[in-house]
């Protein structure tokens, strides 16, 4: 929050807000079960750029074949499928963290994060 207050706002682009609702969840983890595999820093770093890349990914491909989330009604599978393939990319590079999951899903429902692109 004080990141996004004084330097986002003040020294990059006063319309850019930071928001990532799964860094709730990973700070549960980090520092309240920092003994479990899931909240390993390997885990938490991979976990989270994994599940970035592949709500991207998910929406540039849907988006390219005509199957984007354009209406409420259609935007549950784009989702599904988001948090689906994070979790199968997360167990094949052994790097689960369920907040990644939320990563994904997040680039997919939130218009203002695909406006950001592959930044995001």
């Amino acid at each position: 929050g004080l990141l996004d207050l004084y330097v986002v706002k003040r020294y990059i682009d006063p319309t850019w807000t930071l928001l990532a609702p799964p860094f709730g969840a990973m700070a549960v983890l980090v520092f309240s079960a920092c003994k479990a595999p899931l909240a390993q820093p390997r885990n938490v770093v991979l976990g989270n750029v994994i599940g970035g890349a592949v709500g991207y990914l998910t929406w540039t491909l849907m988006e390219a074949v005509g199957l984007e989330a354009v209406t409420a009604d259609r935007m549950w599978f784009t989702a599904a499928l988001s948090v689906a393939l994070t979790i199968v990319a997360q167990e094949q590079l052994g790097a689960v963290h369920p907040p990644g999951g939320a990563s994904a899903l997040l680039y997919v429902i939130v218009p203002p994060m695909r406006a950001m692109g592959i930044f995001y």
